[in-house]
């Protein structure tokens, strides 16, 4: 009863290496575009914030850095080292994911699907497997495994 319970989150802190937590992943999109993904640093003031997903923002055993290239509406994640990162030593991981293959995975966590527009050559990211957008197909193959968002909700 007389037991102070502050005391103990006054001991956690949240900036420890050894402590790799899953954080927002933004779909910061404009309009019909496809998905384009921040963390909270990478977040523009007053950009849209609907959170696609949650991911690891630091490297930790068993994940693979997520890098994003190309151009907006024809951008591309990339799994493991950028192109751009062998060649100038330039371009941080937007995210790190699980490695798809892991057989120790968390129960919590579910694919990330590249989809693709053979059309255009678009792409489009989802948790949804079955997600249905016309002209666009699912790779087989997830990227890797992310945390679904629960809410489902946008935050302004």
């Amino acid at each position: 009863p007389r037991y102070d319970y502050n005391q103990i989150m006054y001991k956690l802190d949240l900036d420890d290496p050894r402590l790799v937590l899953p954080v927002p992943i933004y779909d910061v999109a404009r309009d019909d575009k496809a998905n384009r993904f921040a963390t909270r640093p990478q977040l523009a003031s007053g950009a849209q914030r609907r959170i696609a997903f949650f991911a690891l923002d630091r490297p930790h055993d068993g994940a693979v850095p997520v890098f994003a290239e190309g151009s907006e509406g024809r951008s591309r994640l990339r799994i493991g080292e950028s192109a751009s990162t062998r060649s100038n030593g330039a371009g941080a991981p937007l995210f790190y994911v699980l490695d798809a293959s892991a057989k120790a995975a968390p129960a919590t966590v579910v694919p990330l699907y590249e989809f693709i527009n053979d059309g255009d050559g678009t792409r489009t990211y989802s948790t949804d497997a079955a997600l249905q957008t016309e002209g666009f197909r699912r790779e087989k193959q997830p990227l890797g495994l992310v945390w679904p968002n629960p809410l489902g909700t946008e935050l302004n």
